[in-house]
């Protein structure tokens, strides 16, 4: 069951997380890490990690009716236990994927972005394709938080 909040901005509701929802994400973020791991050539811990952890984000974010995320560098650094440079460095093998694309990129200076948007499916297919074999059920519960789909 959907529980809306009311909205009177003239925004569309945006629909509350419940505890079932939060708990489903963890379980799909655990399998997708199953997944990653058995992947060749190996993806390192700190990269899946993060992967996992921006995913969960994302489909959170998702399901409250957003379709992009606000991580810190800190932040994603608790995620994959590392240092904040390691995440700087993750961030960019995914925007090679495809799998981050950057919103707000600022371009000089000390700020850089932390707004994001997640494509759920390139990690799907980078999934595929290094051979961690995802099954099925895990690919379409996937896809039911890819945004437009």
């Amino acid at each position: 069951m959907s529980i809306i909040r009311p909205n009177f901005r003239g925004k569309p509701a945006k629909r509350l997380v419940t505890q079932r929802d939060r708990v489903k994400i963890k379980r799909l973020g655990a399998n997708l890490d199953r997944v990653l791991r058995r992947c060749t050539p190996k993806i390192p811990k700190a990269r899946r990690k993060i992967a996992v952890g921006i995913a969960e984000a994302a489909m959170l974010r998702h399901l409250q009716g957003y379709f992009e995320i606000y991580p810190g560098n800190e932040e994603m650094a608790e995620w994959g236990d590392c240092d904040e440079r390691t995440v700087r460095r993750h961030m960019h093998a995914y925007h090679n994927w495809g799998f981050v694309v950057s919103l707000d990129d600022k371009k000089g200076g000390y700020q850089t972005t932390n707004c994001y948007q997640i494509n759920l499916d390139v990690i799907i297919k980078v999934a595929i394709t290094c051979g961690g074999n995802p099954s099925m059920k895990l690919v379409r519960e996937i896809r039911d938080y890819i945004p437009g789909k």
